[in-house]
């Protein structure tokens, strides 16, 4: 029958005592074991791996020769190793010794053997030796420290597509694709799982870049290229720690640099989750754009309706809004008037009027929309762009003309020409 039992070990881990003489309180093995402690009142020891030699393609996993371990920390589902060696050194004695021999003295002072051949020590360094006086000026001198994890850090490349690769990019930049089709489409770029201990490098792509918007730009041009990790509930915007990982490896940046199209740039994943990578082509939005107001005014003297139309906005992109355009309906018949914009970049509040003739409207239904008419050069492209980008940028309202109610407030039932609206 089996049988299991928790072992305790109050005296901690040692591996120096001699097995007849080791107490039951102490551990004396432990493969990839981790000491974890919770509000700092107690402490478990756990596997970090099982409690076996790992392997890896047929090989045990282990630290280069001559290292050991001085510090392990689990991260993300990789376990992190920092390991130390320190060169062999030996007591010297009167015998030949090669170049990048390390030996000491009785009184603890080591030397670095500099020429092939049988030396006396010196009390200082010469051509044969180099004088060390201490153990710590030895071992910082001359220690190595390495750095590690397993799993070992593992590239992704753009090699395993995905549902399109990277190709919107590029049907934006050389325009061969419309809008539509292409902007705010999320696009996944490799097949595998982005997770931590791996990383993913950018093919780049070919094309003008002038109207992507840069991190060291000081105002916002047309698109904005975003990186996503996809979960299986959702999008973690990755974009600028990317680009921020993308400054910090590249100490030259210029705004005709991109992390996207750098194929030296490798991008570490550093989130615990895991997903697939996503890239998406967005517009860059407007600061302000807002319907403050409108109002419809008439008086018993007017012939029309004026519609005023209260609009404010603020454009610190490189799209450039030259035209407001109105499109409403009286009655379900259609019309058009357009607006122009005189200043396209700075703040602006503006009134534009609308007249509307009364002696055939009154009385019927008004509805507008007043949508801006956004320009790529010279072209007006409003009407290539995607319909959720339309819609956030349409001012849209409806009002039944010229109501009115025939009261004289002095002798009922007389009409004294004011009209109430």
């Amino acid at each position: 029958m089996k049988k299991e039992a928790v072992n305790t070990f109050a005296g901690g881990l040692n591996y120096d005592l001699n097995p007849i003489t080791t107490p039951n309180s102490v551990l004396t093995e432990c493969i990839n074991g981790t000491f974890i402690t919770f509000n700092g009142d107690e402490l478990a020891l756990q596997n970090d791996a099982g409690n076996t030699t790992i392997d890896y393609n047929g090989t045990p996993v282990q630290l280069n020769p001559g290292f050991y371990p001085l510090g392990i920390k689990e991260y993300g589902g990789v376990l992190y190793i920092v390991s130390g060696k320190t060169p062999t050194v030996t007591l010297w004695e009167s015998k030949a010794y090669s170049i990048g021999d390390f030996v000491y003295d009785e009184n603890k002072i080591y030397y670095k053997c500099l020429t092939s051949g049988t030396y006396s020590l010196p009390s200082y360094s010469n051509v044969n030796w180099e004088y060390l006086s201490s153990w710590n000026e030895f071992a910082n001198k001359y220690g190595q420290i390495e750095f590690g994890s397993y799993p070992s850090p593992q590239i992704l490349t753009e090699s395993g597509k995905g549902d399109g690769d990277i190709y919107r990019i590029e049907n934006i930049i050389l325009e061969v694709d419309p809008f539509k089709n292409a902007l705010y489409k999320s696009t996944i770029i490799n097949k595998n799982v982005f997770k931590a201990g791996e990383y993913i490098t950018f093919s780049g792509i070919s094309g003008n870049l002038s109207n992507i918007t840069h991190t060291l730009d000081t105002v916002r041009r047309i698109y904005k290229v975003k990186l996503y990790l996809q979960l299986t509930n959702g999008f973690i915007d990755l974009t600028k720690d990317v680009w921020d990982e993308y400054k910090r490896s590249k100490p030259g940046l210029t705004t005709s640099d991109y992390w996207f199209n750098d194929s030296s740039f490798k991008y570490y994943c550093k989130s615990n989750f895991k997903g697939k990578l996503v890239i998406v082509v967005e517009l860059e939005d407007l600061e302000i754009y807002n319907l403050n107001y409108y109002e419809v005014s008439k008086t018993d003297l007017d012939l029309n309706f004026t519609i005023k139309f209260n609009i404010s906005f603020v454009n610190k992109t490189t799209w450039p809004i030259t035209e407001l355009k109105l499109t409403y309906k009286l009655d379900e018949v259609p019309y058009q008037q357009i607006f122009t914009i005189t200043n396209t970049e700075e703040n602006q509040t503006t009134d534009y009027n609308l007249v509307i003739d009364f002696s055939t409207n009154e009385g019927k239904l008004f509805e507008f929309e007043i949508i801006p008419k956004f320009l790529n050069g010279i072209n007006d492209v409003t009407t290539d762009l995607p319909t959720e980008y339309i819609n956030k940028y349409t001012l849209s309202g409806s009002e039944i003309l010229g109501l009115s109610f025939n009261y004289d407030v002095v002798n009922e039932g007389e009409y004294d020409g004011t009209y109430y609206y």
